[in-house]
């Protein structure tokens, strides 16, 4: 009796296994001139690739929180991807508060 031979192949898709693994230290701040705007970061009290004007209306940054940032992540008012995509390319994320649609 001969062995059995069996050949099976796995499609592996390399850019989704390579998302699985994107994450990095996240660090963020509050404003301390307008509520409910926070900026977020990748090194901790490093704000030398924030715009200058831009801090000027943020105000002295508050730190309040350090997290693991991923892809796959929920966050309450971003798109972790979005987030991740920003802080990349030009070195912060800043969120805004939504918009007020209700009525007056």
């Amino acid at each position: 009796m001969s062995p059995i031979r069996t050949s099976i192949y796995f499609h592996i898709d390399f850019a989704s296994l390579l998302s699985f693994y994107v994450s990095m230290k996240c660090y963020v701040y509050k404003s301390t001139k307008k509520a409910d705007s926070y900026i977020y970061i990748d090194q901790k009290d490093n704000f030398k690739k924030i715009p200058e004007q831009l801090l000027l209306l943020f105000g002295t940054p508050q730190f309040t929180l350090e997290f693991e940032l991923t892809e796959d992540r929920t966050l309450a008012l971003a798109n972790a991807k979005q987030v991740i995509q920003s802080i990349s390319e030009q070195g912060y994320y800043l969120q805004m508060p939504p918009k007020n649609n209700l009525p007056i």
